[in-house]
């Protein structure tokens, strides 16, 4: 087969042009995204920012060994969990044997998703 020079600049010509309208159509879904995007943004403010306060009636937890900035984010993760407002009761530290059993089943489920699979 032989194509002439006139076929082979159409078909370029059409392949080109099919790649512009292609990007143009990506660019403005693009732009129609950020748009309503942006829409929600200013419809919907950020909640206001509650700062976690202790209750009155709240004992002593820490003994001192956990700084207090740190016992606020492990209120704050366990009532992100939960869904609802939670008062720690108390944190302890993990001893050596129940450290070694995490890292081991942690060790252990990483081994297991590399294994290939029958």
């Amino acid at each position: 087969m032989h194509y002439t020079l006139a076929a082979v600049d159409g078909s370029l010509s059409d392949g080109l042009a099919l790649m512009i309208v292609g990007m143009l159509v990506v660019f403005v879904a693009l732009v129609v995204l950020l748009a309503i995007i942006a829409a929600m943004n200013r419809l919907m403010p950020d909640p206001p920012d509650t700062a976690l306060t202790p209750a009155p009636n709240q004992r002593q937890i820490n003994d001192g060994w956990i700084d207090e900035k740190l016992l606020a984010v492990i209120a704050a993760a366990a009532t992100a969990a939960v869904g609802q407002a939670v008062q720690v009761q108390a944190v302890r530290r993990l001893s050596t044997d129940e450290q070694r059993a995490w890292s081991r089943s942690g060790r252990r489920r990483i081994m297991q998703s590399h294994r290939p699979h029958r």
